[in-house]
């Protein structure tokens, strides 16, 4: 329907590049689920701190203060409100904890477990339509946003006229000599491993403390674009060598069998996507019997016109056939300007994915969950800086808090098989702190 990309930003080499980074920032950008601090006072009401309530143990308070650093605090050492509130707080602590045991044989078998033992199979999309020749531009516009919204992206490759359609496959094949197979490859390899780690251990990632605040929906969310760039992100389809023997109409068309199912479900059920990446159209006349096809946003207004002429029964941009086709030589003389295998990523990028690269790997080779969150914990916060700067965030910590609190400690005993007083000394051991007072 639209022009085709400009070869000088080559935005499908960096799609699959800020894809993979996208999903490196949603797993590895540390995201604190910690409960926020409370007001804590001495006896004689001289003193007031701010610190998290880790937990109550042989009458001492366990506080974590805004540094990161523990001390315990006799209760007697309290004021009478703080330690309502503390032994308050510890009550409900002892009820979660409660609740966990009596759990733990089933998680247990659910965290030895990297994925279900059968992942759900979205429903087909519907089948795919290609839009109508010689249509009138409202009701075209229609039928390509609606088997878009279906997931069949193949139908912006079939909406071109096939004069365009020759173009695209010429400038599709020389395109791909201009790219740096070597930096494709990394782009390509790095969003399938990293998708692949998201579905295939699933239950090891979202048992990680830094992920366990995400609601269900946004897990279904994130594994469904998951599944939708590892079904794409194959050797068989997206490898530099596949993509130079075969056409582009065979892209498109591999592509719509391998994510329309996914990302039927994901527009279908997300309609604030929907609402963002299928705006509406309205069409009027313009000068001298021009079409004019203008994208609307509810509440926004008109985001952009663009002049639309009909070439062979289909509709492009342009106010007519000759300037629709100027465009088409223009590609083709910026295309060949550039040099052989010369369009490759970024520095930053570059060294942004060689890093993931090393922690994929690590992840991939661990063997079991809690070796998998010991290397989120020590690779992500390597990956932070470069990550949080790749991404335009502001770095609102320095590195990741220690995940594994008192009451992850207690859990852990119990569940590795520790009991009676052999447990309750490696908990002590873990929470055990200088005995200051405030």
């Amino acid at each position: 329907m639209l022009a085709p990309f400009s070869v000088r930003t080559h935005p499908v080499f960096r799609l699959i590049t800020h894809a993979a980074l996208l999903l490196a920032v949603v797993l590895f950008n540390p995201t604190s689920f910690h409960a926020s601090a409370d007001q804590w006072t001495n006896l004689r009401g001289t003193n007031t701190v701010s610190a998290e309530l880790i937990g109550i143990w042989n009458g001492r308070a366990i506080l974590k203060m805004d540094t990161g650093r523990q001390v315990a605090v006799r209760l007697e050492d309290l004021n009478a409100e703080s330690r309502i509130r503390a032994q308050d707080m510890q009550e409900e602590i002892d009820r979660k904890l409660s609740e966990r045991v009596t759990e733990l044989d089933a998680i247990a078998t659910e965290a030895a477990a990297p994925a279900p033992a059968t992942l759900p199979i979205p429903e087909a999309a519907p089948g795919y339509v290609p839009p109508t020749d010689g249509a009138d531009l409202q009701t075209w516009l229609n039928q390509v946003q609606a088997q878009a919204k279906a997931g069949h992206l193949r139908v912006y490759y079939d909406s071109l006229p096939k004069s365009q359609q020759a173009q695209a496959e010429e400038l599709f094949k020389a395109a791909l000599q201009k790219l740096d197979a070597n930096h494709w490859e990394l782009a390509r390899s790095s969003l399938h491993r990293i998708s692949n780690l998201i579905v295939n251990k699933q239950r090891w990632i979202f048992s990680h403390p830094k992920f366990e605040g995400l609601s269900d929906g946004q897990r279904e969310s994130l594994i469904d674009l998951a599944s939708a760039f590892q079904s794409w992100g194959t050797p068989e389809i997206a490898s530099i060598e596949k993509l130079r023997s075969g056409t582009l109409s065979d892209s498109f068309v591999s592509l719509d069998e391998a994510v329309s199912p996914i990302l039927n479900k994901i527009i279908s059920q997300n309609s604030a996507i929907a609402f963002l990446v299928f705006p509406s159209y309205e069409v009027e006349s313009g000068p001298e019997g021009k079409m004019i096809a203008k994208i609307e946003l509810p509440f926004v207004g008109t985001l952009q016109s663009i002049p639309m002429v009909q070439v062979e029964g289909r509709w492009t941009e342009g106010i007519s056939a000759e300037e629709s086709q100027a465009k088409w030589d223009g590609y083709k003389k910026d295309l060949e300007a550039i040099a052989v295998g010369s369009v490759r990523l970024g520095t930053v990028e570059q060294n942004l994915l060689q890093n993931l690269s090393t922690l994929l790997g690590a992840l991939e080779t661990a063997p079991n969950r809690k070796a998998f969150h010991r290397e989120i914990d020590n690779g992500a916060s390597g990956l932070q800086t470069a990550i949080n700067a790749w991404a335009g965030i502001q770095n609102q910590a320095n590195g990741f808090d220690d995940p594994y609190s008192t009451e992850d400690a207690m859990q852990d005993a119990m569940q590795d098989g520790y009991g009676g007083a052999e447990g309750m000394q490696q908990v002590n051991e873990g929470m055990q702190q200088a005995d200051e007072g405030m």
